[in-house]
């Protein structure tokens, strides 16, 4: 390979590059730029730590929020060492644990049950049949919990937001039962600080109801994310995690393709007839909506790319490389160009993060992919800054129309979830778009929390990147690096996505994000400890 005629006169081209008058120009201003940034306020106010974890601790209201946290956890604690303590002459107990062992005497056994209880949550259009394997989930949780963690995952974009609600429900009940040791963590308060506002939301919601039950779609992902952090305490756990996300994703790629093969007719929704007559139709997935599919994509194409950087064999690699071939043909073929421009940000960010020096091959790749396109994916790409694109001219004038809603509302908001949002933007249209959600994911959060809700938001995802990025530097293995980097640029391209579209406007979506959250931390806390040694 090494002495093939390719890579000797990439060689070459790279050599003389190198000793170009453009490169040590650019040398020169990378250098200046660098320092410059470090010795700005801004970089130092960054990496300097406020220790804001030790003044919440220490405050009257932290001591008195942790010493309920931990006095609940002792009664649920003292409570399951009864249970455990009483086991042997316990029949109900005894009972309880017979499924399980006649179930998994085997490994076979054991999966092929588990495999059926998946199938019949997703496949199934009985009620009753889905409760009952997602019965079954829960229960095999309660024996091996990292394995009822890789089935939720696995079941996001396919399963709806009751069935998730109910695993993340039965999930914690697990988690407490299994005595799961827990700690607490530098970006805690943040996180608290937000869902403090969105119980506010509730609390002043002109929709109480529904409201709540927006509130329950946060709290389930909320609590899913959580459990993963302890629940995940070792790198094959978290890599099993991934890899369960990566293979649900190939899945929805392999259907979406074939839905686009195929012509799957979509009535003339989503698709700009007057732009891009030609465009019939667009992959969907299971998930009904060609961009929340590009939304999930994202995500998980980003889990796979961290998979092939870190796996040890050169057969997994060309095994994920594959993968994420699979989930990119399924991305291109969604359409959507907030999923790829957010793809493509999420690449470039993941590459600053490992190497700014990679910046160069990602340029060139860039160029040789956009000179390889279709004509038909360039002016898709090109038309983000059309005004004459419909859907870029509706989405503009649902902005207008919410910025003026923030404006009047701006301190409490409309109240948490889509009904109270779309009562008060009736009285704020902007022309004629009436809308249910305001196609941007940071509107969003400010009309419903308020401006001060919306700054607790960023404070949370700005601390959690901020600890992130501090704890990986100090981190000896360059794999629980690529871990973290790759998490970070998932939901930094999420959140890119979030500024074109209402990126949580379905509940399988905001799941996902508060399960990339979690897992984010997770790989914090692992690589910390591995380092630690």
């Amino acid at each position: 390979m090494e002495n093939s005629i390719i890579i000797k006169s990439f060689a070459v081209l790279y050599m003389f590059f190198t000793e170009s008058m453009a490169y040590k120009f650019m040398e020169k201003l990378r250098n200046f730029c660098g320092v410059a940034i470090k010795n700005s306020m801004f970089y130092r106010s960054i990496i300097k730590d406020y220790r804001f974890f030790q003044a919440w601790r220490a405050s009257f209201v932290g001591t008195i929020f942790y010493r309920t946290c931990l006095y609940i956890w002792k009664i649920a604690k003292s409570i399951v060492k009864t249970i455990k303590r009483t086991a042997p002459i316990s029949w109900s107990y005894k009972i309880f644990c017979i499924p399980y062992e006649i179930l998994n005497k085997t490994v076979v056994r054991s999966y092929s049950i588990l495999t059926l209880s998946v199938m019949l949550l997703i496949l199934s259009n009985n009620s009753l049949l889905q409760l009952l394997g997602l019965a079954y989930v829960v229960y095999y949780s309660f024996f091996k919990i990292e394995r009822g963690i890789y089935t939720v995952a696995f079941i996001i974009p396919f399963t709806n937001s009751t069935n998730l609600t109910l695993l993340a429900l039965g999930l914690l009940v697990s988690f407490v039962f299994n005595n799961i040791k827990v700690k607490s963590l530098k970006v805690e308060p943040f996180f608290l600080l937000f869902f403090a506002f969105l119980l506010l939301s509730v609390v002043t919601s002109p929709f109480r109801g529904s409201s709540l039950r927006t509130l329950t779609l946060y709290g389930s992902g909320i609590i899913f994310g959580y459990i993963l952090i302890f629940a995940l305490d070792n790198r094959q756990k978290l890599m099993n995690f991934l890899k369960a996300n990566v293979f649900a994703a190939v899945f929805q790629s392999v259907y979406a393709i074939l839905q686009y093969r195929f012509n799957i007719s979509m009535g003339g929704t989503w698709v700009d007839l007057e732009q891009f007559g030609e465009i019939t139709t667009r992959a969907m997935g299971t998930l009904g909506n060609p961009n929340v599919l590009a939304k999930y994509l994202v995500i998980t194409i980003m889990m796979g790319i961290i998979i092939m950087l870190t796996e040890y064999k050169v057969n997994n690699r060309i095994l994920y490389g594959l993968c994420n071939l699979l989930i990119a043909t399924g991305l291109i073929l969604s359409l959507s160009r907030g999923g790829w421009l957010a793809f493509i940000f999420a690449v470039v960010v993941m590459a600053l993060l490992i190497d700014k020096r990679l910046i160069f091959l990602m340029a060139v790749l860039g160029i040789g992919v956009l000179f390889l396109s279709p004509d038909l994916l360039l002016r898709r790409l090109g038309s983000v800054t059309n005004l004459q694109d419909t859907s870029n001219a509706y989405r503009i004038s649902i902005w207008i129309g919410t910025i003026d809603l923030i404006r009047y509302n701006w301190l409490r908001g409309t109240g948490l979830g889509l009904p109270a949002f779309s009562y008060m933007y009736q009285y704020f249209v902007y022309g004629s778009a009436l809308a249910v959600h305001s196609h941007n994911l940071i509107l969003q959060i400010a009309a419903e929390l308020g401006i001060l809700g919306l700054g607790s938001f960023m404070l949370m995802l700005a601390a959690l990147i901020k600890w992130s990025i501090l704890s990986a530097t100090k981190m000896k293995e360059n794999k629980n690096k690529f871990i973290v980097y790759g998490l970070l640029a998932a939901i930094a391209g999420h959140m890119l996505h979030g500024f074109v579209d209402y990126v949580w406007y379905d509940p399988r979506i905001l799941f996902a994000f508060w399960m990339l959250l979690g897992a984010t931390i997770c790989s914090v806390t692992i690589g910390q400890e591995e380092s630690r040694g």
